[in-house]
């Protein structure tokens, strides 16, 4: 894999200064669709790479300076900007910030990460360091001996694991991955199995922006056209190949572009949220839905909030529940345990978990208790199954409703546990159980997710 470099064309310079205009003077914005936060306005421009890419994520932008040939990064709080310690090169090789951390260059062009207080957390040692997602893990690659290191660094954990390249290439995509044969692209899950080509459609796969899938949606093209559009994981067009080009899914918007590299910003089913000719550039939408905007110079720049997403992330009513190939791993052997991904986290049945530690240390009996709505848990009790317990991978994706039924562990609700019901079954996410239970979840790159109940 090469390193992807990017020349960073900006104009304007000098020191920054900054004033902020409250919302309440800008032109009015669809209230359905974006509001305007904040306009600061700036002497030095918001980094713009190649016309169209804007080095802002979240609360987080990078501000270039002409004269220096540096970036130094700036954080919206609600009410004003504040300067983050440091200055970084970027000239000739992108930066990438996330939602907790930013991956930049120094002067030798070796990747490094520091945090939102411009603290280096990995020490500039990687030829790339890709965007970290937003639960703060990051692609990364070295070259030596004419071969590439491939990386997951977990900059939570400090964690630095080094994998396969078919490992790295499947991470952040729910377990599937892109394989070219027969002159295409086409999407095939942890076996190997194609389940979505252009064979027989008026559409072709991209390869490019292949995390979208983390969203249930990849990037297609017309092969007469060379038009953009997306389908869903079933092969049916969600967004219709006419866009010059898009970007990637991030928290379910996507970026597309028309001829002149205007930027327009689209929702999960192809509504238009941000129109062309609102705005020349934009940024991903982060978790909490903030959006950056700028004009195409990054001078006169836009601080969005994306629909009524709220300032903290609550959990949804509703939420798409998408099958994964991530294996589980109790005691070093795979489980077939029904796993969906909602957003970040794998969710899993507790009569799933309970059956799969039945026998060890940490087995415990499930129950339901109608009066109170609650699913019970007796720890060091062996677990008596029910019938339909592993039935394996799930076949499709699901609506998860949010669930009211609680769990009681040992006769006492548990706390911060979230559940969702799918097709009948309450489905937790598997730290919170880990937490509740008494049991320990780990993940390696080589390994996906493990329970190790022994010593």
């Amino acid at each position: 894999m090469k390193q992807m470099k990017k020349r960073i064309s900006l104009v304007l310079a000098a020191v920054m200064t900054l004033s902020l205009v409250p919302a309440s003077v800008l032109s009015a914005a669809a209230a359905d669709a974006y509001q305007v936060l904040f306009e600061p306005q700036m002497n030095a421009p918001v980094g713009i790479s190649f016309g169209t890419d804007m080095a802002a994520y979240g609360d987080t932008a990078a501000i270039y300076s002409v004269t220096e040939k540096v970036y130094q990064f700036v954080r919206f709080t609600g009410n004003n900007l504040e300067g983050i310690p440091g200055k970084y090169h970027g000239e000739e090789y992108p930066l990438y910030i996330g939602k907790d951390y930013i991956s930049v260059p120094n002067a030798s062009c070796m990747y490094g990460v520091i945090d939102k207080t411009g603290r280096t957390v990995v020490d500039f040692n990687f030829d790339w360091i890709y965007r970290p997602d937003d639960s703060g893990v990051a692609k990364a690659g070295q070259w030596n001996q004419n071969t590439y290191g491939y990386y997951l660094l977990n900059l939570n954990t400090k964690e630095t694991s080094l994998v396969t390249e078919d490992t790295y290439e499947r991470y952040g995509m729910n377990g599937y991955s892109f394989n070219w044969a027969n002159d295409e692209w086409q999407v095939v899950d942890a076996n190997g199995a194609v389940i979505l080509s252009g064979a027989g459609k008026n559409y072709k796969i991209s390869g490019s922006y292949k995390e979208s899938i983390k969203d249930g949606l990849v990037a297609i093209y017309d092969p007469g056209t060379y038009q953009n559009g997306f389908v869903n994981l079933s092969g049916e067009v969600v967004i219709p190949t006419q866009y010059d080009r898009v970007g990637g899914f991030h928290n379910g918007y996507v970026l597309v572009y028309d001829e002149q590299n205007n930027a327009a910003l689209l929702d999960k089913k192809g509504g238009v949220v941000i129109p062309f000719g609102a705005y020349k550039v934009l940024s991903d939408v982060s978790p909490d839905g903030l959006v950056w905007a700028s004009n195409a110079e990054g001078t006169k720049v836009s601080i969005l909030k994306v629909g009524s997403a709220p300032e903290v992330p609550v959990t949804p009513a509703t939420a798409e529940a998408m099958p994964t190939n991530d294996t589980l791993k109790v005691n070093g052997e795979i489980k077939d345990a029904t796993v969906y991904k909602i957003g970040d986290s794998n969710y899993f049945k507790i009569r799933d978990l309970a059956a799969v530690l039945n026998g060890t240390s940490k087995q415990f009996a499930v129950g339901y208790d109608a009066a109170s709505s609650s699913v019970t848990a007796t720890t060091g009790q062996p677990y008596e199954l029910a019938g339909g317990e592993l039935a394996g991978p799930a076949a499709a994706n699901q609506t998860a409703a949010v669930s009211n039924d609680t769990i009681l562990v040992n006769g006492s609700k548990a706390e911060n546990v979230t559940v969702y019901k799918i097709d009948g079954s309450n489905y937790f996410k598997l730290r919170d159980l880990g937490a509740a239970l008494g049991f320990d979840v780990g993940w390696s790159a080589e390994e996906g997710m493990f329970i190790n109940t022994e010593g």
